[in-house]
């Protein structure tokens, strides 16, 4: 049975549903990657988070046609089927015992090599099981189709189209980048210290342009307090 985690927020349902759903109209694509693998490089304040044989994601066209994309990882392999993969990697700024900046890359890519990838920017804190948790937002999100068949597609699910009728390179948000309880970049006396293998988990949204991110933030507050249980 896969590890239950329980995503920490503070959930005003009531106003940020209003806000969640307009949101949602303004949306092209969600994405949620679970069980990734979480690594800081104390020397390099480098951090990666990349899917492994125990991972899971998917990444749903909220737009029409609509669609979704579903990856898991493959026994007795590094990560997902065929060209399949998540990639995230961040250099660490500002590191206290409490909070550090972050900004880096982000890179979605599909069993036939397909992708979308971006930059990151945001803020890391400590929560209260003294391990990390990051929002911020992405920036030139650009969809990559060199298989030419224009969707982007997972092991399993109908597949999402990758054509829209606004061009990039789109904007985004972070809502979620979990990391396993206990894992933080510093040690009680501040200085950096490495971690690895860390259970990770990310959620985030691809929009048109930056001004739809208003909502999107408070939308963020409701997918931040749901949890999945997988077998």
């Amino acid at each position: 049975m896969r590890r239950l985690r329980i995503l920490l927020g503070l959930c005003f349902v009531g106003v940020a549903l209003g806000f969640s759903q307009q949101a949602n109209a303004q949306a092209l694509v969600t994405f949620d990657y679970d069980d990734l693998m979480g690594d800081f490089n104390a020397t390099s304040l480098l951090f990666t988070a990349t899917d492994n044989a125990d991972s899971f994601g998917n990444a749903t066209r909220i737009v029409s046609p609509g669609g979704d994309a579903i990856f898991e990882g493959l026994s007795g392999s590094n990560g997902f089927l065929g060209m399949a993969a998540f990639d995230l990697a961040m250099t660490i700024s500002n590191l206290t015992t409490t909070s550090a900046d972050a900004s880096g890359t982000i890179m979605l890519t599909d069993v036939q090599g397909d992708s979308f990838s971006g930059n990151l920017q945001g803020t890391w804190t400590k929560n209260i099981l003294g391990s990390g948790s990051f929002s911020g937002v992405l920036s030139n999100v650009i969809p990559s189709n060199p298989s030419a068949d224009g969707s982007f597609d997972g092991s399993s699910g109908p597949g999402l189209s990758m054509t829209f009728l606004d061009s990039p390179p789109f904007s985004g948000a972070v809502f979620v980048l979990d990391l396993e309880a206990g894992n933080w970049f510093t040690d009680g006396a501040g200085a950096s210290q490495g971690f690895s293998t860390a259970l990770t988990r990310t959620q985030g949204v691809i929009v048109p342009e930056p001004a739809t991110l208003a909502f999107l933030a408070l939308g963020g507050l409701i997918a931040g307090c749901r949890y999945r249980r997988r077998h």
